[in-house]
């Protein structure tokens, strides 16, 4: 879950930056790795889908990063679909731009108070987030049986389908006592 870096969507003429070659990039759940999924959630920098670290021209390397990675959360939710939990993010985060834009508009203290209390609980959502990737890798492990899952080395699709045998087992297992 995470906000974009507020860059606007590309236009069908819109085009590259001069004298940049278009990065390699993830393109897919199926070749992004969880700890890169976490990583890009963590600190809203889909740069981070560059197979090849690239510390010059930051801005040319976002250019070519924002559709895949717009692609491949569209991959995700058509895979996975949308939980509870991230619906309730994103109408934090879209609580945290509305009253954001009527502070800044009427720059009444009412305004920037209620904007103060969404920003709280938006930070909440993004601390819940750090902290559950591992304990949710924790419980898949333990759940499954796996000795280890490398969130370096296994794909967001795979870890996803883990994640759904897991609760797919402890609901087995409820039904079972």
């Amino acid at each position: 879950m995470s906000l974009s870096l507020g860059l606007k969507k590309q236009s069908k003429d819109s085009k590259p930056p001069k004298s940049v070659m278009p990065p390699k990039l993830f393109d897919s759940i199926k070749n992004l790795t969880v700890s890169k999924w976490w990583d890009i959630h963590e600190t809203n920098d889909f740069s981070i889908l560059s197979k090849e670290p690239q510390e010059k021209n930051l801005k040319k390397l976002l250019f070519y990063c924002y559709e895949p990675w717009q692609n491949i959360k569209e991959q995700y939710i058509t895979e996975f679909g949308i939980t509870t939990k991230s619906k309730q993010y994103y109408a934090a985060v879209s609580k945290v731009a509305i009253l954001t834009c009527r502070f800044s508009l009427s720059q009444d203290k009412m305004d920037g108070f209620w904007l103060k209390l969404a920003k709280v609980d938006l930070e909440g959502f993004e601390k819940q987030e750090k902290q559950s990737n591992f304990k949710t890798k924790s419980i898949v492990e333990n759940i499954l049986g796996r000795d280890y899952i490398d969130p370096e080395k296994v794909k967001v699709i795979d870890f996803y389908h883990y994640v759904e045998l897991a609760q797919q087992k402890a609901k087995d297992g409820k039904r079972r006592s």
